[in-house]
C-alpha cells in the first residue's frame, strides 16, 4: 500500500511539473508530506513557483484542511503550519469514541453529550506545550427549546449563563473563558432573551463580562417554538442555515473560532456542555470537535 506521505510527495511533484512545463523557472524546494488529497482545480495557480516554503505550506493547508480554513483574510490558518492539534473528533467515524465523562449516542445521530439528570458535563483535553492562541470548531445538533444566553437572566447561578458549549482553561470558565457556543431556542423568537444577539437589532441585554464578544450563537430551529424536537437538518455553529435577517452566520465568522490570550498558558483545554433543563427536554449532541493551539 502506498503511504500517505508518498502520495503527498507525488501529488506535489505532479503539480510542480505541470507549472514548470508551462513557465520553466526553477522549481522551489519541496515541503513536508501532506496528509490528504490535493484536489483543488486551481492548485497550479495557487502553487506559484515564486512562493517560499512557508507560503506553499499555507496553500497546502488550505487544500488538505479546507473546513478549518474558511476564515478568509485572516493572518493564520487554523490547523495549518504552526498549529498543534489538541483534539480532532469526528463522530461520523465509527472508530472514534467520546471524551471521558461524555455519553456516546448512536441515535438520532452518532454523537457525544450529556445524559441522565446531568445539567452539565465537562471533558478535559491534554495540551503538550504552552500556548497563547487557540482555534477550532465545535458542531452540534440541537434538541428542544434551548435558551441561548437566557440562563443569564433567569438562573440564580451566575456561572450557568448559557445553554450551549464552553471552551475554557484553568480553574473555572469565568476566569479562563476562551469561547462560548450558544444554542438559542429559535432563530427568531417572541422572547428575545432566548434568541441570539446577532438575530435582533433590539437585543440589548448584558452578557457576562468574561464572555465579551467571544462567542458564536446559533439555532437549529428556523421555525416555530417546539418542545423536544431534534433539528438534524440544521447543525449548530457551522456558519450555515441562518435566516435572511440574521447575521449569526457572519458574526465572528463561524465555523472557525480564533482566540488570542493575554498571557500564555499550559492549562489543559476544557469543554463543557451546559443546559438548564434535563436531557429529556433539551440537549446538544456534539458531532465534531477540533481544537488547535499555537504559541
Amino acid at each position: 500500500m502506498i503511504s500517505t506521505a508518498t502520495k503527498g510527495y507525488a501529488i506535489l511533484y505532479f503539480f510542480a511539473w505541470i507549472c514548470w512545463s508551462a513557465a520553466k523557472p526553477p522549481i522551489p524546494a519541496l515541503i513536508s508530506p501532506v496528509s490528504a488529497a490535493f484536489t483543488n482545480d486551481e492548485a497550479c495557480n495557487s502553487l506559484s513557483l515564486n512562493k517560499t516554503k512557508m507560503e506553499i505550506e499555507e496553500v497546502l493547508s488550505n487544500q488538505v484542511n479546507p473546513y478549518l480554513n474558511q476564515r478568509y483574510g485572516k493572518p493564520r490558518n487554523c490547523g495549518g503550519p504552526g498549529w498543534t492539534e489538541v483534539v480532532d473528533l469526528d463522530m461520523s467515524n465509527d472508530s472514534m469514541e467520546c471524551p471521558d465523562s461524555f455519553t456516546l449516542f448512536s441515535s438520532p445521530v452518532r454523537s457525544c453529550g450529556r445524559s441522565g439528570s446531568q445539567t452539565s458535563v465537562t471533558a478535559s483535553f491534554t495540551v503538550k506545550h504552552s500556548y497563547t492562541n487557540i482555534c477550532g470548531t465545535i458542531v452540534g445538533i440541537q434538541k428542544g427549546s434551548t435558551d441561548g444566553f437566557g440562563p443569564t437572566f433567569f438562573d440564580s447561578n451566575p456561572l450557568q449563563y448559557v445553554d450551549g458549549t464552553i471552551i475554557w482553561h484553568g480553574s473555572s470558565y469565568s476566569q479562563g473563558h476562551i469561547w462560548t457556543f450558544a444554542a438559542a431556542s429559535q432563530q427568531l423568537t417572541a422572547n428575545i432573551r432566548l434568541g441570539c444577539p446577532c438575530s435582533y437589532e433590539q437585543w440589548n441585554f448584558n452578557l457576562p463580562t468574561f464572555v465579551g464578544s467571544n462567542y458564536f450563537c446559533d439555532s437549529g430551529n428556523s421555525g416555530a417554538f417546539t418542545h423536544s424536537t431534534i433539528f438534524l437538518d440544521n447543525p449548530l455553529w457551522d456558519g450555515k442555515g441562518c435566516i435572511s435577517n440574521s447575521t449569526c452566520c457572519q458574526f465572528n465568522e463561524p465555523p472557525v473560532f480564533y482566540r488570542e490570550l493575554a498571557q500564555s498558558s499550559e492549562d489543559n483545554l476544557q469543554m463543557t456542555i451546559e443546559l438548564n433543563a434535563p436531557p429529556s427536554e433539551e440537549n446538544i449532541f456534539i458531532t465534531r470537535i477540533q481544537l488547535y493551539i499555537s504559541p
